[in-house]
């Protein structure tokens, strides 16, 4: 575990939901995360103890950013990965020893919003727009946003690299950009500042490897039985986060850090209804980021389904949603 010690110590800490010591034993897993909504089923599994019911440990580990959470799945350091985005796929691009098993999030969920001097998708040729940076989810997901807008992203506009979203937001408010994207909760305070939203991209069809579990692949192959019992885990959890609503805000409140009530309700309201409701990872999401990126290879490839396609023959699916009354 030498390699990790060193990333850890850069940009990552351990997380501590779980304080007690990790016994011995092959159903146990270190897996990556990010302190992000997309990650809220996880989160609401560990503090449901839902891991625990299929007899599986987890420990997760956080990581500041998909690059560095990658790196530490193909070393081995980690043996999953639920950080999204393309970094899974350019990883096995260049020969990363690791496989998509399952999405989380299969859209761009992002909301456009733009200042008031913006009143039409033609008010922004000409103008510059932000993004958290070039190559991430955000640069992709503008890209989308102002092609469905009718504009040309290398033409109509300036793409500028901002940051994260409360600079983002400044930003728009000062009128050194026009427009950028982002995701409740912070869509309720882009509102209060004033900005309108134009395009809400969760809702326009598209679908996009927005967040996914990637698997370390030689981990996968001599533990199976593990990786599977961590997707049981977080299918309950999905289904206790759509049941208990005051629950899962309560988690959100924790590893969020979020305490405003109203900043939580935007949040539960939005992303309850952009997890993907079974986990599967869809070739389309894929191809998607192909086509932006233009790039040329298999979506297929990257994918591997086997053990949802498993777990719904054996009717854990259906199970699981009856258990919580979820339709």
């Amino acid at each position: 575990m030498k390699p990790i010690v060193c990333i850890v110590s850069l940009a990552v800490f351990a997380w501590t939901f779980i304080a007690e010591a990790y016994a011995a034993g092959e159903n146990k897993l270190t897996v990556a995360m990010l302190r992000s909504a997309t990650q809220t089923p996880y989160y609401v599994a560990a503090e449901a103890g839902l891991f625990k019911t299929y007899g599986l440990e987890v420990l997760p580990v956080q990581f500041s950013g998909g690059t560095q959470s990658l790196m530490a799945l193909i070393s081995g350091d980690v043996q999953l990965n639920t950080s999204g985005g393309p970094a899974a796929i350019n990883a096995m691009m260049k020969g990363g020893n690791v496989v998509i098993i399952a999405t989380n999030v299969g859209v761009f969920p992002y909301i456009l919003y733009a200042n008031s001097t913006i009143k039409k998708a033609e008010d922004l040729k000409g103008k510059r727009v932000g993004v958290a940076g070039l190559g991430g989810v955000t640069h992709f997901a503008m890209i989308y946003a102002l092609r469905k807008l009718g504009l040309n992203p290398d033409a109509d506009v300036t793409l500028t690299t901002i940051g994260d979203a409360g600079a983002r937001l400044a930003a728009a408010v000062s009128g050194s950009i026009s427009a950028t994207l982002v995701q409740p909760p912070e869509s309720l305070r882009a509102r209060e500042l004033g900005l309108n939203p134009i395009l809400n991209l969760a809702q326009s069809g598209v679908k996009f490897p927005g967040n996914q579990i990637t698997a370390n692949l030689n981990y996968l192959r001599a533990n199976r039985d593990s990786v599977k019992k961590f997707m049981m885990g977080s299918i309950a959890g999905l289904a206790k986060l759509k049941s208990d609503r005051q629950f899962t805000m309560k988690v959100m409140e924790k590893y969020l850090r979020i305490s405003d009530p109203r900043l939580l309700s935007e949040a539960y309201d939005f992303w309850v209804g952009v997890y993907s409701p079974k986990f599967h990872s869809d070739p389309e999401e894929i191809e998607t980021y192909f086509t932006l990126s233009k790039i040329k290879a298999k979506p297929q490839d990257f994918v591997d389904n086997s053990i949802l396609v498993e777990l719904e023959r054996d009717g854990f699916f259906e199970e699981t949603n009856k258990k919580y009354g979820v339709r």
